[in-house]
C-alpha cells in the first residue's frame, strides 16, 4: 500500500472556494453533473503541469487562467494548493495580473515542520535553508516553474524535498472522453522506448509493445492480459505489428475466431479497458505512483467494471500505486468499500463540497442493506435533483 498523498488543500481553484481532504490509497468521488469532481482532479493535474512545463503553459492550456479562479472570489484572493506527504507540507500560491495567472508561483515546504525552501508570488528567486534559522537566497535559472525540481540539487539536506519532487512528477490523469481511440484503431501508435502511457493514450500500442518485449523480466504484459481475460472471457490476447518504420498497429485474438481482429474492428470497451489497465500496471512495482481517471465507466459493462475495481484494489495494494476516480456510475462505486467513497455536491454559493462517505449522517445503516449505487440511484447521497415549490 502506497497512500503518496496524504492530505489536499484547495482554495478559490475553478469550483472548489474551500477544501480539505484525508487521501487514502484509494480514492473514488462521485455526484451530479458540475459538482467539482473533475475541478478536483485537475487541481492536482495543473500542479504537475506547472513542473513539467512552467506555469505560464499550464495555465494557457487552461485559458491563460481566464476562470480559474472561483468565480466568487476577490479581486485580489489567490488560488492556493497545499499537499501533505510523509515528511513533506508543500503549499503553492498563484497570483493574478490584468485577468491572468503570475507566471512565477509562490512556494513554501515545511520538511517535519521545519521551514525548508520560501518563495513570494512573482519573484525569480528562493530562499532556501542553510541550516537551522538561516536561509540563502538563491536565483532561479527558471523562474516560470516552482523551484522545488531546482532545490533538490542545491544541497539542502532534507527527504521531503525529494519525495514531494517525485510524486507531484509521477501524476498520471487519464479522462476517458480524452482517450484518442479513433486514432489507435485507424492510424496505430508511433513506436517510442517509454513503458509510461501518455494522457490520450496515444502510444498505447507502442508500449503494450514495450511490455511485451519485457515478460520475461517481469509480470506487467502477464498481469494485464490476465485482467483483460476477466473482463472480456472472449479475449485471447493481442499482437502487435510494425506497420512502418516508427508505426505500430495492433490486433486481437479471440476465442471461436479463426483470424485476429483489427484494431478497427474491437469495441471501444475493448480499448478502454486496455487503457485502464495499461495506466495501472505499465510502470511496474517499482515506480509509486498517483494515477488519476475521470469518468472510466465509459464504454465499460457492468462486469469489465468490477474487473476494472479489482484491478485498482490490487494496483493499489500491491504495485505502489495511488489511485483518484471521478465516476458517476453506481456499479462503479458500489465496488468499493465506504472509506474509499467522496460524495460531491454544490453548497448554496455554488461552491464544491466533499463528504466522506462515513461522514454521513445514518449511512452506517442503509449500507447494511443497500448498496452504495442503490442509494445513489435513489437520490439518498449526492441527488441530483431537487424538489421545487411551485
Amino acid at each position: 500500500m502506497a497512500t503518496l498523498l496524504k492530505k489536499l488543500t484547495v482554495d478559490n481553484y475553478r469550483s472548489i472556494q474551500k477544501l480539505e481532504l484525508e487521501l487514502g490509497d484509494r480514492c473514488v468521488f462521485f455526484g451530479p453533473n458540475g459538482s467539482g469532481k473533475s475541478s478536483l482532479l485537475d487541481t492536482l493535474w495543473f500542479v504537475r503541469d506547472c513542473f513539467i512545463r512552467g506555469v505560464d503553459q499550464a495555465s494557457s492550456r487552461r485559458g491563460h487562467g481566464i476562470g480559474m479562479r472561483w468565480d466568487g472570489a476577490d479581486p485580489d484572493d489567490q488560488i492556493r494548493v497545499g499537499i501533505e506527504t510523509t515528511h513533506g507540507d508543500y503549499g503553492m500560491s498563484f497570483g493574478f495580473a490584468k485577468g491572468r495567472i503570475d507566471a512565477y508561483v509562490g512556494e513554501i515546504l515545511h520538511d517535519s515542520g521545519k521551514l525548508i525552501l520560501k518563495r513570494s508570488i512573482g519573484s525569480a528567486k528562493v530562499s532556501l535553508t542553510t541550516q537551522p534559522g538561516k536561509f540563502k537566497s538563491i536565483s532561479l535559472p527558471e523562474p516560470e516553474k516552482p523551484a522545488l525540481t531546482m532545490a533538490r540539487t542545491s544541497g539542502v539536506a532534507s527527504s521531503a524535498l525529494a519525495e514531494v519532487d517525485n510524486i507531484l512528477r509521477r501524476i498520471s490523469y487519464y479522462h476517458a472522453r480524452s482517450m484518442d481511440l479513433h486514432a489507435l484503431k485507424w492510424r496505430g501508435s508511433e513506436s517510442s522506448p517509454t513503458t509510461l502511457l501518455s494522457d490520450r493514450c496515444g502510444n498505447l500500442w507502442s508500449v503494450i509493445r514495450n511490455l511485451n518485449d519485457k515478460r520475461d523480466l517481469d509480470h506487467r504484459y502477464q498481469q494485464i492480459v490476465a485482467f483483460m481475460k476477466r473482463a472480456f472471457p472472449e479475449f485471447n490476447g493481442f499482437f502487435i505489428e510494425q506497420t512502418g518504420p516508427s508505426s505500430l498497429y495492433a490486433y486481437f485474438q479471440e476465442r471461436h475466431r479463426s483470424e485476429p481482429i483489427m484494431a478497427s474492428g474491437v469495441s471501444d470497451g475493448y480499448l478502454t479497458m486496455l487503457i485502464l489497465l495499461t495506466a495501472l500496471f505499465s510502470m511496474g512495482t517499482d515506480v509509486n505512483e498517483l494515477v488519476i481517471f475521470d469518468e472510466p465507466d465509459i464504454s465499460l459493462h457492468p462486469h469489465a467494471l468490477s474487473v476494472f475495481a479489482d484491478a485498482v484494489k490490487l494496483a493499489t495494494r500491491e504495485w505502489g500505486k495511488q489511485v483518484l476516480i471521478a465516476t458517476h456510475s453506481p456499479v462503479l462505486i458500489s465496488q468499493f468499500q465506504a472509506a474509499d467513497i467522496y460524495a460531491m455536491s454544490l453548497g448554496g454559493q455554488g461552491e464544491a463540497l466533499v463528504t466522506p462517505l462515513t461522514q454521513i449522517d445514518g449511512i452506517g445503516d442503509l449500507l447494511e442493506d443497500y448498496s452504495v449505487g442503490s442509494l445513489y440511484m435513489a437520490e439518498v447521497i449526492a441527488p441530483q435533483s431537487k424538489d421545487s415549490e411551485v
